[in-house]
């Protein structure tokens, strides 16, 4: 049904996480200008508890940067430039590093915490599970499209169910349901958001992942009170209809 499954990874895509700091006033990171470096992904972010760290050895006045990138480095030419405030230059050569600290000179420090190489990779399932993986796919393509419409239909029963019917009992229990499960979507992507921007680059699946189970609770019971509630309109809107003497 269908065919191998390439997980789609850059080949020799390196992957770097770490900090480097100067004692000489604040740090930036660059390619250098000869180096056929290719980096894909540059994160940075004030690196204070690296400046923590420091102060609690007895090293004050030191400015620290945490980064991630990715990088393509095929040759021993690939490097970055650290360049403090005035003006001093070090580079890291980015050929085969190592998770450790990074060779450098005083005023400059560095670590890399997480040195990862990403090769491409080809998984061929078994012929008895080309029918489940076609299943999950389909799926999966089913929920893309659903999910969508039905929170927006969800936000819309919650809504009004709140404005409307919020003293009828009927559908207190899926109201408390659908508003946690938005609550804890809105407070897992709030999390993400907040260390994507001052510490790492957050903002993907792995972190965002967990998020969709509530939002498909969401959506299910939102619908479901949107339902709830057109059909107690219709029934109310038949029985005032039946007891209006005009229209007898």
């Amino acid at each position: 049904l269908i065919g191998p499954v390439v997980a789609e990874t850059p080949p020799d895509a390196l992957f770097l996480s770490g900090w480097v700091a100067s004692a000489i006033g604040p740090v930036s990171i660059t390619t250098s200008s000869d180096s056929p470096i290719q980096i894909q992904k540059l994160s940075t972010a004030p690196g204070t508890d690296v400046v923590k760290y420091f102060a609690d050895n007895g090293k004050e006045g030191i400015d620290a940067l945490r980064f991630s990138m990715i990088t393509d480095c095929r040759s021993k030419d690939c490097d970055v430039a650290l360049t403090a405030k005035n003006g001093e230059i070090q580079t890291i050569s980015l050929f085969s590093p190592v998770k450790g600290a990074i060779p450098l000179t005083p005023p400059f420090y560095g670590h890399f915490d997480v040195v990862q190489r990403n090769s491409s990779s080809v998984l061929n399932p078994r012929t008895q599970e080309g029918l489940r993986i076609a299943i999950a796919s389909f799926a999966v393509h089913l929920a893309q499209i659903m999910v969508p419409i039905l929170s927006f239909s969800a936000t819309v029963g919650v809504l009004y169910y709140f404005v409307y019917f919020r003293h009828n009992l009927r559908n207190d229990g899926l109201f408390v349901l659908a508003v946690t499960s938005a609550a804890s979507v809105l407070m897992r992507c709030f999390i993400v958001s907040y260390i994507d921007i001052v510490s790492w680059h957050s903002i993907n699946i792995v972190y965002l992942g967990p998020c969709y189970p509530f939002m498909i609770v969401y959506a299910v019971t939102g619908t479901t009170i949107l339902a709830n509630v057109t059909k107690d309109l219709h029934l109310e809107r038949r029985r005032l209809r039946k007891t209006d003497p005009s229209e007898m």
